[in-house]
């Protein structure tokens, strides 16, 4: 009872600042060499991109239901959707026009686009559960 009620008393969508900051940062920031030479498997980076956007939208939907758990609208939910979306596909074109030692990439959409559309399915009745108990 008290974490919900701490977390009702932090300012309107911080969580959602936090987060869409946090993934500027990672996509549209110069990556460093060391970075670069670091080992991974295939298909890492699409992972990390669909978690990025799956937190886009559920911080989005978690800072509507810690205020007001009824509050999330059909019309909001479609709004975070596609505004995840536009952000997939403007940090991919930042990543192919810039010159910023990245490269655009549709598969990182793609990967956005369904971290995106899972967090619209999964976060609201999570948040609701948590915040309706």
């Amino acid at each position: 009872m008290l974490m919900k009620k701490i977390l009702r008393s932090l300012p309107p969508f911080l969580f959602s600042v936090i987060v869409i900051a946090a993934v500027v940062m990672l996509t549209c920031f110069p990556v460093p060499e060391m970075v670069m030479k670091a080992p991974s498997f295939l298909g890492a980076d699409k992972i990390v991109h669909a978690i990025m956007f799956y937190g886009v939208v559920s911080a989005l939907v978690f800072d509507v239901c810690r205020k007001s758990p009824s509050g999330l609208s059909t019309g909001m939910l479609a709004a975070f959707l596609a505004g995840a979306l536009v952000l997939g596909g403007i940090t991919e074109l930042v990543q192919a026009f810039a010159d910023i030692n990245r490269s655009g990439d549709i598969n990182d959409f793609i990967a956005d686009s369904i971290g995106a559309f899972v967090g619209w399915l999964t976060s609201p009745r999570l948040c609701k559960a948590f915040f309706s108990v």
